[in-house]
């Protein structure tokens, strides 16, 4: 069982594959040479000779597996880094609504193992069956041609019963992959939804249901590994069955005076190392069913397409978007959508709760790409610009920053600014002043932060990277009202040298947007500056003065609309 797409997934470690069942072979070799020896001691005695010969075959021999266990290393860890890599660098390629995020993590963690093992044990292990028996022939025939025969005839039975069980086995195993999968994609979200399950009093109704999905994996499991129990009993008959029936032929031999003793004992003893090869593959069988099962899945996954970005180099960053239209789920989330985000332009995108700002959002930012109609970006369209060149020059910013355990410097390192800089932007936005200074350790998701701070923080760093065309969308949301007024205070003045679309909930933020857009129901309902919309729009100045009114009678303690 060889698959000739997996060895393209690693091309590199074909050579060391060649190179283990080359030391293997020799070590074969060593090991019926150790059997020579023992036989013709026992025949013709022991003199210096025969213990210095037998001493180094059985140095050789150690350093043999030495260098056979070293070999399965490198490839292991060469399969491990590079197909994690090629993994990595693929997902960093496509959307995130591309891909299942916990099919990527299983593939990258209990895939890749499979594949390492694959790689490593089993490969290795294929070519050395072929080559083991062949050379084995060729020493015994010189002294029983019949048994040798015999012998080489009986290896392939092996293979054949593999064959037999791997077609009963497939779908086994790829139920087993299947619902592997399925528990961990479970897994995950109910892990990530577990704060929500709790407060909706359903953890209860959650756990039960994974407790089911694990039972059902459990009986799956079960039945894989009695599958590769029995077709180990049916190899071990077959390997023991063959090596007794080659011995059984050479004592024929030796009885009709055909065959020496000396030569009858060295068969007997030579003719498990015909069959053990081939049964240690079978042993493998279970890791190459996985490991193509994995192969199959990976290779799809790398395979999954690419847009065309052919473009690396844009004259301006102005963004037209003509007819844009998305459909996600059978349901139109945007229709006919056109406007226009001239170069260093301070732009607003406002509407109630499913207008459909975020989707548009993502759709500039290349999130979202399944659209119809035009987007376009210095001219040219969005899905032809390299995908590199869009992240140099355009940061999306939403509401859940995602902070990583560590100090505030390691979070702001990423934007490669240098330590004046990132304390000249903490204090911008408030932090330095309250602690927060480049030192200081942030808990995981950030857990020792506010809400407001987190933003901040989140903010901050987008400053930092210092890009042409910034993307805010609902990044003032549910937040405090002080680093609410800091933020929005920041985007306006970062909107007289960039380009900043600004979605926001509070329209009173909007004010000085050079052009506002109003989204209702996926469509464009009105466009204008403030002052037109409040004239022209009557949606957005119902909206506008029923906040204006919110904050004159409850201030800073108003709930945000």
């Amino acid at each position: 069982m060889f698959e000739k797409k997996i060895i393209k997934l690693i091309p590199q470690v074909k050579k060391w594959i060649v190179i283990q069942v080359l030391v293997q072979w020799m070590n074969m070799l060593t090991n019926v040479s150790l059997i020579y020896m023992l036989v013709k001691g026992l025949f013709h005695g022991i003199n210096s000779n025969w213990i210095l010969i037998s001493g180094i075959l059985v140095l050789s021999r150690i350093i043999l597996v030495f260098l056979q266990q070293k070999c399965s290393e490198h490839i292991a860890n060469e399969v491990k880094l590079t197909l994690r890599e090629k993994l990595f660098n693929k997902a960093s390629q496509l959307n995130t609504d591309s891909f299942s995020q916990s099919e990527l993590v299983q593939l990258a963690v209990e895939g890749v193992e499979q594949l390492e093992i694959y790689f490593a044990k089993y490969l290795p292990q294929f070519f050395y069956s072929i080559l083991a028996p062949i050379t084995l022939f060729i020493i015994i025939q010189r002294y029983d041609f019949t048994s040798a025969l015999v012998l080489l005839l009986g290896v392939p039975l092996i293979p054949i019963t593999i064959i037999l069980i791997q077609k009963i086995a497939k779908k086994l195993l790829g139920k087993y992959w299947s619902r592997y999968t399925s528990l961990g994609d479970h897994f995950l979200d109910n892990l990530s939804g577990l704060n929500t399950l709790k407060m909706y009093g359903a953890s209860q109704y959650y756990r039960k249901k994974m407790q089911e999905e694990a039972e059902s994996f459990r009986k799956i499991t079960m039945r894989v590994l009695i599958m590769q129990l029995n077709s180990i009993s049916v190899m071990d008959i077959v390997a023991f069955g063959g090596a007794a029936l080659g011995s059984l032929v050479a004592a024929n031999s030796f009885v009709h005076h055909e065959l020496s003793l000396a030569h009858l004992l060295f068969i007997i003893l030579v003719a498990s190392e015909f069959f053990l090869p081939m049964r240690l593959l079978g042993s493998y069988f279970h890791i190459a069913m996985n490991g193509i099962a994995a192969s199959e899945k990976m290779d799809y996954f790398l395979m999954l397409p690419l847009k065309k970005a052919p473009i690396e180099k844009l004259s301006n960053y102005e963004i037209m978007i003509k007819d844009l239209s998305l459909v996600k789920n059978n349901k139109t989330i945007l229709e006919n959508i056109s406007l226009t985000i001239p170069d260093k332009s301070f732009i607003g995108i406002m509407g109630v709760s499913g207008s459909g700002k975020s989707s548009l959002a993502k759709v500039i930012c290349g999130l979202y790409d399944n659209y119809q109609g035009e987007v376009l970006i210095g001219g040219e369209q969005r899905f032809k610009i390299d995908e590199n060149l869009i992240n140099k020059h355009m940061l999306y910013v939403d509401s859940n920053p995602q902070l990583f355990a560590g100090s505030i410097y390691d979070n702001l390192a990423i934007t490669n600014a240098d330590p004046e800089m990132m304390e000249k932007v903490l204090k911008q936005m408030g932090l330095w002043q309250e602690g927060k200074n480049l030192d200081y350790q942030i808990l995981e998701k950030g857990q020792n932060l506010s809400g407001g701070q987190k933003q901040r923080l989140n903010v901050a760093r987008a400053l930092l990277a210092n890009r042409d065309i910034y993307l805010f969308d609902e990044a003032t949301a549910n937040i405090d009202r002080d680093s609410e007024k800091i933020i929005i205070e920041c985007i306006k003045k970062l909107a007289h040298e960039k380009t900043v679309i600004f979605i926001s909930h509070r329209l009173s933020s909007l004010t000085q947007c050079d052009k506002i857009y109003h989204l209702v129901d996926g469509k464009l309902l009105a466009q204008g500056n403030h002052k037109e919309l409040i004239s022209t729009d009557s949606q957005y100045a119902l909206m506008y003065n029923k906040q204006q009114q919110l904050e004159e009678r409850y201030g800073d303690n108003h709930e945000k609309s």
